[in-house]
């Protein structure tokens, strides 16, 4: 295998997993009390959003299919007892039991999204919550410079495509690696949750208003982290904000790179 050349990226992404979780607090605290809360993180990774929940009361099943991420996830949660880790995919999970349920880069990843979605209308509480952030494949940054790989045009390709550039071109990884993204349209995104019977709304602006003051929160990319600290800089903030928003037009369809979206159980 060649050095993939986002190591660095992905190691820097890994490091902020806690102050992504605190987002994700902070959006969650505003409709719910996390008290003693039961929720569900879908693909928890290294743990750093699970963490950051039950620091703030709440019990936390935490789920993913890569044993490495598992073992560092236990690894840095092991002094939480309301921290349930398991290795494993979204399944055979009780009925109307979980308060919220995140998926935080998760959608993506998973081979049939409509089946997910499903699972966690299935087992969310009447009213439950469920978070979700996926990147947008028609976004043209993320055309320009897939958000994964920091390719062009990668954004577009199936996950079948994708994988055979990365493991047979370039070989940045093994042929053995599962994970490969495939990225969801505006269209798609809505006709999944829609489909699902889940009442949703966007939440970019309050999720962008609440990582300017803390850009780890959000960005990973130093490009991305210095082009923030600049605007916070010259004060640039509300100008920046004014191109964020939440409804279903071209901003969302074609220009925003990330979907925040809180979405509740009918």
């Amino acid at each position: 295998m060649i050095k993939n050349p986002n190591t660095s990226l992905w190691t820097h992404y890994e490091e902020n997993a806690i102050s992504r979780g605190n987002l994700v607090v902070q959006i969650l605290s505003k409709h719910m009390n996390l008290e003693s809360a039961q929720i569900m993180d879908v693909g928890c990774g290294t743990g750093g959003l699970s963490l950051a929940l039950a620091r703030a009361g709440a019990r936390v099943k935490a789920i993913d299919p890569d044993p490495v991420k598992i073992a560092q996830a236990i690894q840095i949660t092991n002094l939480y007892d309301s921290i349930e880790i398991m290795q494993g995919e979204l399944a055979n999970e009780p009925g109307s039991y979980y308060d919220a349920i995140i998926l935080n880069d998760v959608l993506e990843h998973v081979k049939n999204p409509h089946q997910t979605l499903r699972q966690c209308g299935e087992t969310l509480k009447k009213d439950g919550l469920l978070y979700i952030s996926t990147p947008n494949k028609w976004s043209l940054l993320n055309i320009f410079c897939d958000p994964h790989y920091s390719l062009p045009f990668v954004a577009l390709l199936s996950r079948k495509n994708v994988k055979r550039i990365i493991t047979n071109y370039l070989k940045w990884h093994s042929k053995q690696k599962k994970d490969f993204p495939q990225l969801l349209s505006f269209t798609q995104l809505k006709n999944l949750i829609d489909n699902n019977q889940f009442e949703w709304s966007l939440i970019n602006t309050t999720t962008v208003l609440l990582a300017l003051k803390e850009p780890e929160f959000l960005w990973s990319r130093r490009l991305h982290l210095n082009i923030i600290k600049k605007i916070k800089r010259f004060k640039l903030e509300k100008f920046f904000i004014k191109f964020i928003n939440d409804r279903h037009g071209i901003f969302n369809k074609f220009i925003n790179p990330t979907w925040y979206i809180l979405a509740k159980r009918v």
